[in-house]
């Protein structure tokens, strides 16, 4: 039994061009509700996630689009929410409300019946919106450590790291306290804010994360040695 679909915009109608009769019913079920698929996900999930975004963001324009940004990139390259996955959910949907009928009302389709779909929109923008916060917070966090280093009296003039050893200018280690190596990174900043020294200088870069805090917090001040 061929099925009709009603209440198609211009553009859903002309995806389907080549699958429609004339008297609305589908010549090919499967690739119409692929190409409705493919028609949503490419002309209207844009303006979607662009409102999902600006829900997250509480209108805050800069913010919205920022998490939009990440949004779209998530879409396009986390498996999570993979255009297949998407393509998937929305043909799986229009298959279950089509069953049983002999005509689907898109429009009463698209509020009603697309809520897994929309539910991976949501999932990636707020994914993509939790990186964005945290990275605004580590920005935040970095801006007044830098401005805490400028108001601090420095207790040396140099600090050369070697990995996850200091020294002063004078070749003296100044990595431990009472015995201890200040092998966590967090320590090891830590140390660098209590000293505040005037230049610091890599000779050889520190692991993980901690080579970027200190450029970020002490930049300009930061010179490499090769």
């Amino acid at each position: 039994m061929a099925i009709k679909i009603t209440n198609l915009p211009t553009k859903a109608k002309s995806a389907l061009k080549d699958i429609i009769k004339s008297d609305g019913t589908l010549k090919n079920e499967k690739e119409a509700f692929f190409a409705l698929s493919d028609y949503l996900i490419l002309s209207e999930e844009p303006s979607a996630v662009y409102d999902i975004a600006n829900f997250v963001a509480r209108n805050d324009r800069a913010l919205s689009g920022e998490i939009a940004k990440r949004s779209f990139i998530k879409l396009s390259e986390d498996e999570e929410f993979s255009i297949h996955k998407r393509r998937n959910t929305l043909v799986e949907s229009l298959t279950d409300c089509a069953k049983g009928r002999k005509e689907l009302n898109f429009e009463g389709f698209l509020t009603f019946r697309t809520e897994k779909y929309i539910r991976l929109l949501y999932n990636a923008v707020y994914k993509a919106a939790e990186e964005v916060f945290l990275e605004q917070e580590y920005m935040e966090m970095t801006a007044l450590l830098r401005e805490s280093v400028r108001e601090t009296k420095s207790l040396i003039r140099e600090a050369h790291i070697y990995g996850c050893f200091i020294f002063d200018e004078g070749g003296n280690e100044i990595t431990s306290e009472k015995g201890l190596y200040l092998v966590k990174p967090d320590r090891m900043l830590e140390k660098l804010l209590n000293l505040a020294p005037e230049r610091i200088y890599i000779h050889y870069p520190p692991e993980g994360e901690m080579l970027s805090a200190i450029e970020e917090v002490f930049s300009p001040n930061v010179i490499y040695i090769n």
